[in-house]
């Protein structure tokens, strides 16, 4: 759990330097109530990651308070991850600009969500047989855990990850402002609606054409004599 709760700070630190802390609070705002209300539905109805209680902890509606920060923090790395893997796919979000841009609409936060899946997938079972910080009431089969739980978990991670300001086509992305100079990937846009992010070319210096000196008697071309 100490593992998880480093991954907050984290957030905040990448997150402010990348899309500005305005997004970041946006972002934590929809993780945590997108947390809270599945993670309430799933101890009352057991939809959609199955019937389950939490023990102790201080609890906010039946939901411990560390689950909502979990949830960011560990939300937030896993779709850098993602962006990584889709190579820098937060620069080209667009329902209109190619198909491509439509595709990374919704690729970058399924594979999110299908990092987090897996991170649970490996943690859920000591957390909650052997921890025991909170009660499957009906046992699973991984290792005590229901199979319902990993595709429920997938299911509200996609959706907060799509939910976030992050992947608003229309909201864009600091790379893609006209004008701008992105500081997170290297690419810089140009004006005009729809334009491809290019990258930012650093200006050389200029540098004058030298020949080897020639033996003495013949003649020595300079670069200021050519026409």
């Amino acid at each position: 759990m100490f593992v998880l709760l480093l991954s907050i700070p984290l957030a905040f630190i990448y997150g402010v330097r990348r899309y500005g802390a305005k997004a970041l609070l946006l972002f934590f705002a929809v993780t945590f109530v997108v947390s809270n209300f599945f993670e309430k539905l799933s101890i009352s109805t057991g939809f959609p990651c199955g019937h389950h209680h939490y023990t102790g902890s201080p609890k906010l509606i039946d939901v411990p308070i560390f689950i909502h920060p979990v949830y960011f923090g560990l939300g937030y790395l896993c779709r850098q991850v993602a962006n990584v893997l889709l190579d820098e796919a937060d620069t080209r979000l667009s329902w209109r600009a190619g198909t491509g841009r439509r595709v990374n609409v919704v690729a970058l936060p399924m594979t999110a969500a299908a990092i987090m899946t897996m991170f649970d997938l490996g943690s859920d079972s000591i957390a909650s047989t052997v921890n025991h910080l909170w009660i499957w009431e009906r046992g699973g089969g991984v290792f005590g855990v229901p199979c319902t739980n990993y595709l429920g978990w997938w299911l509200v991670t996609t959706g907060s990850s799509r939910s976030s300001p992050f992947t608003w086509p229309a909201a864009g992305h600091p790379c893609e402002a006209p004008g701008s100079m992105c500081r997170c990937s290297g690419f810089s846009s140009t004006q005009g609606s729809g334009s491809a992010p290019s990258r930012i070319s650093r200006p050389h210096r200029a540098t004058t054409s030298r020949m080897r000196p020639e033996p003495s008697g013949t003649n020595v071309i300079s670069s200021r004599d050519t026409p």
